[in-house]
């Protein structure tokens, strides 16, 4: 039944995470659309294009629509007049105070579910407007209604308030539209737990649920399965085990009774130590008892077994690979399509104001940053899969610490951040290589500045201790769920809105190499700590 349990689980955390990561990517392209909307001297028809550029190349979005800080329309994909909705006003406010902001989901008019996605228009530090997108969330409910447990188990996603947005169960569709709390109340949330939960359902029937919980959307995916038939292979296999078990002892007793030492106990020794193999993983073993009788048959019994094992392991091997390559895929699509996008948009822009001079002086910066992200992704791509040898010499931590700090000093700035540097006094001495471990040090400080977009204070510390320098970064930003601590450090996993998640698994490896370690503690809500060690150099 525990395998049951985490089947179900493992089918709603990919689930989960294919609706995260279409929200992620939604979430992304209103962030990019914002950066180039900041540029001096645009025409609204300019804007305007901008804007249907991004319509016309991602299905996400019904409509993206351009405010000023008047909260007065400037540029819109919308035909006809503005819906007014219950998250308008809220969607402004926020924007207008520089705020990124996504609503609750919504039914509209034409009983397609969505939802708003916010974020303000700067210009250096000022806002200068609001871009507001609508997301299209059919997705979603396509997704929801494909995906089947059984012949009869289901999904349905959850709010974080307990209001049920979407579901493959036809008795619960009225539910999503009548925006109802999940029933039975409370079930939910225990669905969540490891182990799942059982209950009788507002429509009277007995339902194995296990969840998985988004981190970042705070919504929730629940299977639910009724436990007739969730539960029936189980009862079957257990029956027929009980029954094969019995035949087995009848039969080696009525044997025993008739035939010799030498006839039973050596075919039932084989049995034996082919199940001890079995249970340390070993496929490849196999019986080969030519007795003519009921043994014979147990041991080709067996043997099919072990082969369909054999399938059923390769299959696993072949579906992880996918999933693998899928992370892959979508994470080099992330971290590529969006700096090619921006310089896409403004090169065809460049073709009609080629004469703005202010325009151009824009272009070449943003071409310039775009391929800037572009070469430092593909440098995380090839030092994360070649060894990249390290030029070790004494080192003063304290002076490349604070070589780090000083380049993140204007950006942390814009950002509220606060940084506070308490250096070890007799400035420690390690082997190192300075340009690799200025990388860890600065990935490690742009890490915590993004994690506090509502600003916020890093402190770095250093001290030594028992011949160990110990170095600790701890920001006070949104922290990170407990349940991806274990890979964080891991290829191609990112707690952020896409990617593939290089950054900390190069530090890993950097660090590592100075055989030195690296260990994290977070809590959500309250900030990050990474520390690490490195041995000293002797006085």
């Amino acid at each position: 039944m525990q395998s049951i349990r985490e089947g179900h689980q493992n089918v709603s955390q990919r689930a989960a995470e294919q609706i995260d990561q279409y929200i992620k990517n939604a979430i992304s392209i209103i962030e990019a659309t914002a950066e180039n909307m900041n540029h001096a001297g645009l025409q609204p028809w300019q804007e305007e294009r901008i804007l249907e550029n991004y319509i016309n190349r991602f299905d996400q979005f019904n409509d993206l629509t351009l405010y000023d800080v008047n909260k007065n329309e400037v540029a819109t994909t919308r035909l006809g007049k503005n819906a007014s909705d219950i998250y308008q006003d809220e969607s402004l406010k926020q924007g207008l105070e520089g705020q990124s902001y996504l609503s609750p989901v919504y039914i509209k008019e034409d009983l397609s579910p969505a939802m708003k996605v916010v974020f303000p228009v700067k210009k250096l530090t000022q806002v200068t407007g609001v871009l507001v997108g609508e997301v299209n969330l059919m997705h979603m409910w396509y997704l929801v209604d494909h995906i089947k447990i059984g012949h009869s188990g289901v999904l349905s996603i959850v709010g974080p308030e307990g209001r049920l947005i979407a579901s493959g169960n036809g008795f619960r569709k009225k539910e999503v539209f009548s925006k109802s709390i999940f029933e039975p109340q409370n079930n939910w949330a225990a669905a969540l737990q490891p182990q799942g939960t059982l209950y009788k359902t507002s429509y009277g029937e007995e339902v194995l649920a296990v969840g998985f919980k988004m981190a970042d959307s705070q919504w929730s995916v629940i299977v639910e399965q009724p436990t007739s038939e969730a539960y029936a292979l189980t009862r079957q296999m257990t029956l027929l085990l009980l029954v094969v078990m019995g035949l087995f002892i009848a039969l080696a007793s009525g044997v025993g009774v008739y035939a010799g030492r030498k006839q039973v106990v050596h075919p039932i020794r084989q049995l034996t130590q082919a199940t001890k193999e079995l249970s340390r993983g070993n496929l490849n073993y196999y019986i080969t008892l030519p007795t003519g009788d009921e043994f014979e048959v147990l041991a080709e019994a067996f043997n099919e077994m072990v082969l369909k094992l054999k399938d059923i392991q390769q299959k696993l091997v072949v579906e992880e690979r996918h999933s693998l390559f899928g992370r892959v895929a979508s994470g080099l699509a992330h971290d590529l399509k969006h700096p090619i996008q921006a310089i896409e948009t403004t090169s065809r822009l460049m073709e009609k104001m080629y004469d703005d001079e202010e325009f151009r002086k824009t272009f070449r910066r943003t071409v310039e940053r775009e391929f800037d992200k572009i070469n430092r992704f593909l440098s995380d791509l090839h030092n994360l899969v070649h060894e990249t040898p390290l030029h070790l010499i004494p080192l003063k931590i304290n002076t490349v610490l604070s070589d780090s700090l000083a380049t993140f000093e204007v950006d942390a700035k814009n950002r509220k951040v606060d940084f506070f540097f308490e250096p070890e006094p007799s400035d420690p001495e390690i082997l190192g290589d300075a340009v690799a471990l200025n990388r860890v040090f600065s990935n490690m400080i742009s890490n915590a500045v993004q994690a506090m977009p509502q600003g916020g204070t890093l402190k770095v510390t250093v001290l030594k201790r028992d011949g160990v320098c110990r170095i600790t970064f701890k920001d006070t930003g949104m922290g990170i769920p407990r349940e991806r601590l274990p890979t964080l450090f891991d290829d191609f996993v990112t707690t952020k809105s896409g990617g593939l998640g290089l950054g900390l698994a190069i530090t890993k490896k950097i660090v590592s190499g100075h055989g030195g370690e690296i260990v994290v503690e977070s809590e959500v809500g309250r900030g990050t700590s990474f520390l690490m060690k490195f041995s000293l150099q002797p006085a």
